[in-house]
């Protein structure tokens, strides 16, 4: 979180300077497959730029992520564990741009929050090694949540549509880097135990498999 705060203290920074010379801009669009999301940025003069984004992952990108690790060769059961499952995520990226002549480059950090519900208890114990109890009328629902630290980089090119709009077409890969993860149910928010399991047979796949690459269409607004 200090990243973002650095970023925040950046982009206040230079806000006088940015509403006179419009170096403050919003954006949205979607990063795709991963999510649709909104930004604010801002210019320090032109060739740096700083902005963060905020993401909501839902369909039809909620299950891309571990259609991703499967494809790079993660165990397919994994998949149908909670493939189905994972219906709803936020996403935070942060991160600094370099323009050229003609395009952009740059590096970001990104969060992702991802979260599964109504993950069948069956396939949960067979694939975690676990014993939690099942339920003859679903009384008992579990979530599985993941949260994704990631690292990237990205290459980018601005389309001028009049002085105060544009639209930025850009292509990013992202690498996992830590992950935490997490089983819980409305009984239970911590469930200690099964929470080591999950979090110790999880961890080394984001890391190894998780590659997060996208195509990014955002409209901006300078302000």
């Amino acid at each position: 979180m200090r990243f973002f705060a650095l970023i925040l203290f950046l982009l206040l920074s230079f806000g006088a300077k940015a509403q006179v010379d419009r170096l403050i801009f919003i954006e949205g669009g979607t990063e795709f497959p991963l999510n649709y999301s909104l930004g604010i940025g801002a210019g320090i003069n032109n060739n740096f730029q700083f902005s963060i984004r905020a993401g909501l992952l839902t369909k039809p990108y909620d299950i891309i992520i571990l259609n991703t690790l499967s494809a790079l060769g993660v165990d397919q059961s994994i998949t149908n564990t909670v493939g189905d499952a994972f219906t709803r995520g936020l996403t935070i990226k942060g991160g600094v741009n370099y323009s050229f002549p003609g395009f952009y480059t740059g590096a970001f950090y990104s969060f992702y929050n991802l979260n599964a519900v109504d993950v069948p208890t069956d396939l949960i114990n067979n694939y975690f090694g676990l014993d939690l109890p099942l339920s003859l009328f679903d009384f008992i629902e579990y979530k599985l949540k993941s949260d994704l630290h990631n690292i990237g980089l990205l290459i980018g090119k601005s389309f001028p549509v009049n002085d105060r709009f544009d639209i930025g077409a850009e292509f990013s890969v992202a690498k996992t880097v830590s992950s935490t993860n997490s089983i819980s149910n409305i009984y239970d928010k911590n469930m200690v135990q099964a929470t080591g399991i999950i979090h110790e047979k999880m961890k080394p796949l984001y890391k190894k498999y998780g590659y997060l690459p996208s195509l990014n269409i955002f409209i901006r607004i300078k302000l």
